[in-house]
Order: structure tokens, then sequence, then C-alpha cells
């Protein structure tokens, strides 16, 4: 079923604050992090923060998961850097705000860890911008788990894409009301997305398959509608 998951900079504010988890499995903390940055005469341009999630154990498995989520926090420190660059000579009448935190453990059992992070950022547009990203992991070795993971070996990737459009499609077209783009490009975003107990959510920022008036709509795909695909977690 679709949810319209709206959010906006006002409310991602859960900078230190861990969302409950929904089973017990690896132990999950956060690392936060902040930072001002500010123009050459000492006015705060851009406030920035982040809480990446991290697993608090000693194994090999621990050690790979951690690896992938500190360099996902080097990537938003680096991408906050270039935004700051290029506010550089535009001249902001207030402070502006970025984050990236995590918005939800999805899945967090003897199998899976999943993590539903929301990045947001006020760049003195007339809208925030907002993106999802979906970190997914095998719990036994802490491999980083892409969609085509997902499957068996022999479905293809355009095969898994296109069975999930499908599903997706349906249900924008099962809801007559909905405000959607007339050829909304499903598979070319299928980028952000967490593993449940039952299936897969797959997560769309604003303006890319509807308006910014929807909001960002999720999706929910259950294991046994994937079109006859072996699912494998």
């Amino acid at each position: 079923m679709k949810k319209l998951f709206c959010l906006c900079i006002t409310t991602l504010m859960l900078f230190g604050c861990l969302p409950d988890e929904k089973t017990t499995g690896l132990p999950v903390t956060l690392s936060q992090w902040a930072h001002d940055f500010q123009t050459a005469d000492g006015a705060v341009l851009l406030h920035a923060q982040s809480g990446i999630p991290r697993v608090d154990a000693d194994t090999a498995a621990a050690q790979a998961v951690n690896k992938h989520l500190d360099a996902l926090q080097a990537e938003y420190q680096q991408r906050v850097q270039t935004m700051v660059d290029d506010l550089a000579d535009i001249e902001i009448e207030r402070t502006l705000q970025a984050e990236l935190i995590l918005n939800e453990i999805c899945r967090n059992d003897e199998m899976i860890l999943s993590f539903l992070l929301a990045e947001a950022a006020d760049t003195g547009g007339p809208h925030e911008s907002l993106s999802f990203i979906g970190v997914n992991f095998d719990a036994k070795t802490g491999a980083m788990l892409s969609l085509q993971d997902l499957v068996a070996p022999d479905v293809t990737m355009q095969e898994l894409e296109q069975a999930i459009a499908n599903r997706i499609l349906a249900q924008i077209q099962a809801e007559p009301e909905g405000d959607y783009y007339a050829d909304p490009a499903i598979i070319e975003n299928l980028t952000a997305f967490t593993i449940g107990e039952t299936g897969l959510t797959f997560y769309f920022a604003p303006y890319t398959i509807a308006p910014y008036t929807t909001g960002a709509p999720q999706f929910e795909i259950d294991a046994s509608s994937h079109g006859g695909l072996t699912w494998l977690y």
C-alpha cells in the first residue's frame, strides 16, 4: 500500500535521538556530528548536523557495517562542503540548515540490518530539499546488500526493476485521486529502499515521480508480489 512520507527540515530534528528498534538484533548506537560554517565576517552561513547509526559490537560483521557507515558520513560531509562552497558568493539573510539523520531502523535480526536515513537541506530556496538513503546489510557478514542481491542469481536487474516498477505503478493506478506524473520515471529512481520483515519499501524524493505537492511517496512491495521472482531474504 502506498503511503505519503512527508517531511520538512523542522520535522527532521531527531538529532541525538535513536529511533525505536522493531526487533532485537545487533546493538545500534548513534554517531553524531555538527558544524557551523561561517562567513568571512563570522556570521553562521550554514549549520550542518548528522546522526549516523553504528553497530556497537566487536565482530567482523560489525566492523564491515561501520566501515560502510563511516564512508556514508564522509560522503555527506563532502556534500555539505560543496554546498557551502556554492553558497559562498550568495547573500543569505538567515542561517541555513542541513542534516542527515537516521529516520528508522526498518529491520534488525539475525539475517538483515536495514536503516532508512533522511537528508534535508534549506539552502535559501522556496522549498527544502529532501532525499532518502536506504542502507541494507547482511547481518551475518556485514556486506552491504544491493537490490539485485535480494533475488536469485538468474534474475537480471532489468527483470527485477521491471517487476517492482509494475507493482508500484499498479498502486499508483489504484488511487486515481493521487497526483503523479503521467509517465513517472519509476525505474530511474529505484535508488532508496529498505528491507522489512515481509518485503521492500521504496522511497521517492519530491519531484522525482510526482509534483512537490504530492510529497515524498513511499511504496511497500511484499515478498509475495515480486512477479514470481525468487526472494532470498
